[in-house]
């Protein structure tokens, strides 16, 4: 399909049984920048509903020193700040907070982001998911060695179908805007990374990301009348890689309810 040329790797698949209908290098492993979210979300979702732990989506986390020191990306929290897992969540769904990534991984981890780490690996070869390599909860270059979190399309469209089936996920992937902090003197307003919510028809997630290596990056949740799909695209390069990335997302996702071999009846 030559509208993705720009891209390093992509795929169209059906939802919930993650049919391909149409893939480039669907196997092969890329950094995933902030897609990493999608598996934190998983374990905190997974916590919540099988965990011993007792966790709830109103469960209280203190911020720690540690959150407050992860950059780019983030709403500034403060040692001084509580919040809850939704609060949380919100965040790195709809901004995709790397500070609110950090906490929460950490928070279900007792207190260490390492061992949480450990958990994101463990639980993807769980899974299946042998592509998935997790330095971090975020997906920030880790490291002075600035080592990437990888993952592959095939991996990445059997996460988004997991994700699928928690509200409390697709909720926050399908806002556009909300705040934090609504009740103080200072509301902080999140908008969403993903775009192609306001400019492509029925999408209502799921996650988009970005770095030097990884490029421009998204997983893209869709619903109409003829069905569910999901749309990743993978290593948009290049200036303006953002718009060249929403840009084949949203033909792909075009086609597939438009093709024979789509998802149309």
């Amino acid at each position: 399909m030559k509208s993705t040329d720009a891209c390093q790797a992509a795929g169209v698949f059906t939802l919930p049984d993650r049919r391909m209908l149409w893939g480039k290098k669907v196997e092969s492993a890329y950094p995933m920048a902030s897609l990493t979210k999608m598996m934190t979300a998983l374990l905190v979702m997974e916590e919540i509903q099988y965990g011993n732990s007792g966790i709830t989506l109103q469960t209280p986390v203190r911020v720690s020193k540690n959150a407050t020191r992860i950059g780019t990306r983030q709403v500034w929290l403060d040692p001084r700040e509580t919040f809850t897992v939704d609060e949380l969540l919100k965040c790195i769904l709809i901004r995709s907070a790397n500070d609110c990534a950090f906490l929460l991984g950490e928070f279900l981890a007792g207190g260490s982001h390492d061992d949480f780490v450990k958990q994101m690996n463990s639980r993807a070869r769980q899974l299946g998911c042998r592509r998935f390599v997790f330095y971090n909860a975020h997906g920030l270059p880790h490291g002075r060695e600035g080592l990437e979190n990888q993952g592959c399309v095939l991996e990445l469209a059997y996460l988004a179908e997991r994700l699928w089936q928690y509200p409390a996920v697709m909720k926050w992937t399908a806002t556009w805007q909300e705040y934090i902090r609504e009740n103080t003197q200072k509301p902080f307003q999140l908008d969403s990374t993903n775009r192609l919510l306001r400019t492509c028809p029925g999408v209502n997630g799921m996650k988009t990301g970005m770095t030097d290596k990884a490029g421009y990056c998204v997983v893209a949740t869709c619903e109409r009348e003829q069905g569910r799909v999901v749309v990743i695209v993978m290593g948009v390069k290049g200036r303006g890689g953002d718009k060249v990335r929403d840009d084949i997302a949203r033909q792909l996702i075009e086609w597939a309810y438009t093709s024979q071999t789509g998802v149309a009846p």
